[in-house]
């Protein structure tokens, strides 16, 4: 929906059943990553976009893919080396370093 607000006229046009079907296919295809991420590309992608026209589906999935490798800002949270949360903290890394998570 956030397309249809950037780019008003993006579903002109169509009747009803089509819009549906684009709107649902287009939320297939951003269904495998986080809703902030795909937001935050969509959003820079606009931004940074001289066309009258949304971008692609491919324009956004590669922003977001981008999005997803920035770091993530410090939360607060301090660790103690050697305790059992930094135990717990290292093991947690390797599980989403191995695909596990």
């Amino acid at each position: 929906m956030k397309i249809k607000g950037y780019y008003p006229a993006s579903l002109n046009g169509m009747n009803e059943s089509e819009a549906e079907w684009t709107i649902e296919t287009w939320a297939e295809m951003f269904e495998p990553y986080d809703v902030k991420h795909v937001s935050a590309a969509l959003e820079y992608v606009v931004k940074n976009s001289t066309s009258s026209f949304p971008p692609s589906i491919g324009a956004i999935i590669q922003q977001t893919e981008i999005e997803m490798k920035r770091p993530k800002p410090f939360t607060g949270k301090v660790i103690t080396i050697g305790t059992p949360e930094h135990k717990a903290f290292l093991e947690e890394q390797e599980k989403k370093k191995n695909g596990l998570q």
